[in-house]
C-alpha cells in the first residue's frame, strides 16, 4: 500500500506525545501474567508485535523471515537483521497503524494487539552484552580533570580530536525506575574511632566503603545492530548509519 509522506494514525495520539506514527520506538514490555513481548509505542499505547507477527502480518516480508524475531523476549535478533529489515518492519507497522489501513485489520489490531502503557511494565529492550562509554561532554571531562589533575590542564590535548572511550560494566545497565545502590570502593580518609573526621593525610590507609558523593550524569546511548564486523576492524563513520539501531 502506498503511504502518504505524513501519515496519520487511527490510534488517538495527543499533540504533545513523543510517540506519533512518525516515531514508533521499539521496546519490551511485561504483561500482568509475566509474559514479555516486543512492541512499539504509539501515543499512550503499545502495539504488541508478538501478536502482530503471530497473526501473520509479516509473512510476505522480504527481510523479516515472517516476523520470527518479534516472537522473542528481547530485540537482539531483530537488531541483528540489519537496516533493510528495520526499514521494512517500520513500513509494515506504519501501514497497519495508518488511517489508510483496512477496516478489518484496524478492528483486529485494536482488539488483540493494542495495549495501554499504564497496564504493563517496561523492561530492558535487549540483552546488553557489552558497551563502550565515551567521555564526550567537555564540561564533564573538564570538571573531572580538575579533580584528578588539579595542577595541570583539565583536558589532555588529544581530547579535542577524539573523546576518550572505555569499556563499562554491561550488567550495570538497568531499566528506568530501578533503585540504584550507592557504589562502594577504596577511599583514603583519616580515621578516628571509625568516624571520618578530616580529608586524607599522607600515610593514611585505604578503606573499603560506600562513596560519600554520588555523581549523577545525563547520558545519551546508541544501540548498535546489523551485521557487525568481527573483532578488530572498526566501523567507519561513513557507514555508521547502517549499524545504529536506536537511541535512549
Amino acid at each position: 500500500m502506498a503511504q502518504s509522506p505524513n501519515p496519520s494514525s487511527w490510534v488517538k495520539v495527543s499533540s504533545d506525545s513523543h510517540f506519533s506514527i512518525q516515531n514508533l520506538p521499539y521496546g519490551v514490555f511485561e504483561k500482568a501474567n509475566g509474559d514479555r513481548h516486543i512492541g512499539v509505542a504509539i501515543g499512550d499505547h503499545i502495539l504488541d508485535l508478538y501478536e502482530v507477527a503471530k497473526a501473520g502480518y509479516f509473512e510476505k516480508s522480504t527481510h523479516l523471515a515472517g516476523g520470527r524475531s518479534f516472537l522473542q523476549r528481547e530485540l537482539n535478533e531483530f537488531m541483528g537483521l540489519g537496516r533493510p529489515a528495520w526499514k521494512e518492519a517500520r513500513k509494515i507497522i506504519q501501514d497497519l497503524l495508518s488511517t489508510e489501513s483496512k477496516d478489518k485489520d484496524r478492528l483486529f489490531l485494536e482488539k488483540e494487539c493494542l495495549v495501554a502503557q499504564s497496564q504493563v511494565k517496561m523492561q530492558l529492550p535487549c540483552k546488553i552484552h557489552d558497551y563502550t562509554d565515551f567521555y564526550s561532554s567537555e564540561n564533564h571531562a573538564s570538571n573531572v580533570g580538575k579533580i584528578i589533575r588539579p595542577n595541570e590542564e583539565p583536558l589532555k590535548p588529544n581530547w579535542k580530536h577524539l573523546p576518550v572511550g572505555y569499556h563499562g560494566i554491561a550488567s550495570s545497565v538497568v531499566v528506568s525506575g530501578t533503585p540504584i545502590r550507592r557504589p562502594v570502593g577504596q577511599v583514603i580518609c583519616h580515621f578516628l574511632c571509625f568516624v571520618f573526621v578530616s580529608p586524607a593525610q599522607e600515610g593514611d590507609l585505604p578503606t573499603f566503603t560506600a562513596c560519600k558523593l554520588l555523581d549523577i550524569e545525563l547520558e545519551l546511548a546508541f544501540f548498535v545492530g546489523g551485521k557487525c564486523p568481527p573483532m578488530g576492524p572498526p566501523i567507519k563513520i561513513a557507514d555508521a548509519y547502517d549499524y545504529l539501531f536506536g537511541v535512549v
